[in-house]
């Protein structure tokens, strides 16, 4: 299924993020899905990234705040074990989001997001606010992908 978003009629445009709050349940992210379907949002955006490209292994879960629900960790850890949606749903809730009449976006960071992103053609790219001067990154998906680009 085709999937194109008319920029040039467009007057408003509402994303509803759904990250990782799912808790690593795919039922969930199918759940949360089809109900950002009923309220007529336009697009549902994911969170995709290793680990390695978005924390330190020295920073800890108690450095966010976390460490009363993730305990005395490393934020590498956390985000490994806890946050990180397995790459293996993503055709299945792409396929999903197009199915209700909306488009798919994601966040990436790094290397790893663009060689993804690539071979998996979300509809919309967002730079997330970390990367909104990582301008080298900026470029790299701008001359890598031909998506809409997002920045926060």
């Amino acid at each position: 299924m085709n999937f194109k978003i008319d920029l040039k009629n467009l007057k408003n445009f509402v994303i509803a993020e759904i990250g990782t709050n799912h808790n690593r349940s795919k039922k969930k992210a199918i759940e949360m899905i089809n109900q950002v379907a009923r309220t007529k949002c336009d697009c549902v955006k994911f969170q995709i990234y290793e680990p390695s490209e978005i924390v330190s292994k020295k920073v800890m879960a108690k450095d966010y705040g976390l460490n009363k629900i993730y305990g005395n960790i490393s934020a590498y850890e956390m985000f490994k074990k806890n946050l990180v949606t397995p790459k293996s749903w993503f055709p299945e809730l792409k396929k999903l989001c197009h199915k209700r009449k909306m488009a798919f976006a994601v966040t990436i960071h790094g290397e790893n997001g663009i060689k993804w992103a690539k071979k998996n053609k979300p509809d919309i790219i967002k730079v997330a606010s970390m990367d909104h001067n990582n301008f080298p990154f900026i470029k790299k998906i701008i001359n890598t992908l031909k998506v809409p680009i997002l920045v926060s």
